[in-house]
């Protein structure tokens, strides 16, 4: 038996138009010639920027912890 309301939500979906930020990013995305490998490097970069990020913020909240 099929559920009622996620076909009503399939329907919405491919009814609405799409959002500003979404416009935004394909339009990016044409400007500078997006492609699926840059995207995965970007995201391995950034992925290690934020593990790096937070083991500074933990330093400095130990730091924080030790002054007390």
């Amino acid at each position: 038996m099929k559920n009622i309301s996620s076909k009503t939500q399939s329907n919405r979906a491919k009814t609405q138009k799409p959002s500003a930020f979404t416009r935004i990013m394909h339009r990016g995305h044409r400007k500078v010639g997006f492609k699926k490998r840059t995207s995965d490097l970007l995201m391995q970069l950034s992925a290690e920027d934020h593990k790096r990020i937070a083991s500074v913020i933990a330093s400095w909240l130990d730091k924080k912890d030790n002054c007390k």
